[in-house]
């Protein structure tokens, strides 16, 4: 019984080795790690050899991690690209916020956490563009001081931005044009659209644009 059990569960370098030759293209290397992880510890429970000291394992899994240690970029939206998302976007309210989150997002390279957080008192247009305070963003479903880059705002992050060649692609004209069309003049930037009949305005939660239906 037990040394049929042992049977089972003893497993060679190359039962180890051959998996991880042949699936390390569909798994990340942290999942080939809890796996070996896994093998290690069963096999030191009982009292047997731990494959995944092999050095031919060990020589395979350096190779993999140098290989595939990191999952593959996503590939960046053109600028080309951009330009025909803006263009598409509507002249209302919603259409107003989204192009401005497209452009001033792309051409600041901001996260969208420091998107959702951006305050009005983090702007200043001048007649060269804009310069953007990073101060805070978005965490954990709350606004936490400082980004990714500068944990805490332990120092100021200022990050600028020249008109675009065009209003309909410019991040700062769309910004202005958004923050005058919404009426926002402090406060978070970017807020809901609700559609509703009326006038545009600011609802009670100063987060909330009603816009006109």
């Amino acid at each position: 019984g037990d040394l049929a059990a042992d049977a089972r569960l003893r497993a060679s370098s190359e039962d180890v080795y051959v998996p991880r030759r042949t699936y390390a293209e569909r798994w990340s290397f942290s999942t080939i790690k809890q796996a070996m992880a896994a093998i290690r510890l069963m096999h030191r429970y009982n009292g047997l050899l731990n494959p995944c000291d092999h050095a031919a394992v060990e020589e395979v899994a350096t190779g993999i991690k140098k290989t595939a240690g990191r999952p593959d970029r996503k590939a960046g939206i053109s600028a080309d690209q951009m330009r025909t998302a803006s263009l598409a976007l509507g002249a209302d309210l919603r259409g107003l916020r989204d192009r401005s989150i497209l452009l001033l997002g792309f051409s600041a390279m901001l996260r969208r956490g420091e998107l959702a957080a951006l305050e009005v008192r983090d702007l200043t247009f001048s007649p060269e563009g804009l310069r953007i305070d990073l101060a805070r963003q978005f965490s954990g479903g709350e606004v936490q001081p400082g980004t990714k880059t500068n944990p805490g705002g332990a120092k100021q992050e200022l990050v600028g931005v020249h008109h675009g060649s065009a209003a309909e692609v410019c991040p700062v004209r769309s910004t202005q044009a958004w923050l005058e069309a919404a009426g926002i003049a402090e406060g978070r930037i970017y807020r809901a659209v609700h559609e509703a009949r009326g006038r545009d305005d600011v609802g009670p939660d100063g987060k909330t644009i009603v816009g006109s239906g």
